[in-house]
């Protein structure tokens, strides 16, 4: 699952699926899962919090779903 989940968050991360994007997303999820294991957290509970950041990132960063929410939440801008 990292592996997919390294280029999915790097392509949400960066706009598109791109070698810069799949390298930026490995680190980081290298780094979080060094984390985990420093830190001594269940595998499982590993999972659950890559997949999501993975949820979140894809949420944050998708053109689509930002104006969807932004038309639900009332459609304000800033001035």
């Amino acid at each position: 699952m990292p592996a997919f989940a390294a280029v999915y968050l790097g392509a949400a991360l960066f706009g598109a699926p791109s070698i810069p994007a799949t390298l930026a997303g490995t680190l980081l999820m290298s780094a979080m899962l060094n984390g985990f294991t420093l830190l001594a957290i269940p595998y499982y509970y590993s999972d659950a919090i890559v997949s999501t950041v993975l949820i979140c990132a894809i949420a944050i960063f998708d053109p689509k779903l930002t104006a969807a929410l932004s038309n639900l939440l009332g459609g304000r801008t800033a001035r």
